[in-house]
């Protein structure tokens, strides 16, 4: 059955044509350096453009630096399922930093659920993710309009992915799990509206990585990938690479090198 999303009471004179965010809890240089291209690549390509920053995490950013920061909580939105027993599974103890940085698209939800602006299509970037091309080419890329923009999409049966994190997955049970790898996503205005109703839902929670993919096939959204500029050897979980300018286009994750 074909599901429905409440259209935005926003004004259309609001409308801006995408929202480019970038997602970090350090400040460094590399940090600061990426930032600059990005607001600039933004600049020119008429989009808008907000730093989030953690604001449960330990958080070395201050609010005088020269960014517009925007600092998100998570209240009000479902998160992991069954976080305890992930917890321990990952030797990760009570108290210690919030497992709610593997539901970063929360931090997306959360500002814009304060911005009076209309999107068509909004970015989440994490800080450790870097480019070696410019940004504006690549921000700039149609995608052919799809509703999700990731890497890569595992569309086969669920057994044959082991992944920790389908352990904290809730979703309705008729629904095919599909999960991604997204440092680096896009949404449309209306996916991104989808998934408010679904964070705050009892039906739903899980991973960024579960929910995305697994949302738009639930909701019939369109997705596209950017895998041809994101190989395996350079795009992955881990561990950290450098960036090769002999390779151009292409996207390097993690990069934790803080110069």
């Amino acid at each position: 059955m074909r599901r429905t999303v409440k259209p935005s009471k926003k004004r259309e004179s609001d409308f801006v044509a995408q929202l480019v965010t970038f997602l970090t809890h350090v400040d460094t240089p590399a940090v600061r350096r990426e930032i600059e291209k990005l607001r600039d690549a933004c600049q020119r390509l008429g989009f808008d453009f907000v730093v989030l920053a953690d604001g449960q995490m330990c958080c070395s950013i201050d609010n005088a630096w020269p960014f517009t920061l925007m600092r998100f909580k998570y209240e009000g939105y479902r998160l992991l399922h069954d976080e305890a027993n992930v917890r321990a599974k990952l030797n990760a103890p009570q108290g210690s930093a919030p497992l709610a940085w593997h539901t970063f698209d929360v931090a997306l939800l959360s500002y814009l659920r304060q911005s009076e602006t209309v999107y068509q299509f909004v970015w989440l970037i994490e800080y450790d993710v870097r480019f070696s091309g410019d940004w504006a080419a690549f921000l700039g890329q149609s995608f052919w309009g799809a509703d999700l923009v990731v890497s890569r999409v595992n569309e086969g049966p669920v057994d044959q992915f082991p992944w920790v994190w389908w352990e904290s997955f809730r979703s309705p049970r008729h629904l095919k799990r599909l999960n991604t790898f997204c440092p680096l996503f896009r949404l449309s205005g209306r996916m991104a509206a989808a998934l408010e109703t679904v964070r705050t839902s009892e039906a739903w929670a899980g991973h960024t990585e579960a929910i995305l993919p697994t949302v738009a096939s639930a909701f019939y959204f369109t997705i596209a990938t950017y895998g041809k500029q994101a190989p395996s050897d350079t795009f992955h979980l881990g561990p950290s690479v450098e960036v090769d300018h002999s390779r151009p286009n292409v996207l390097f994750h993690p990069c934790k090198s803080p110069h």
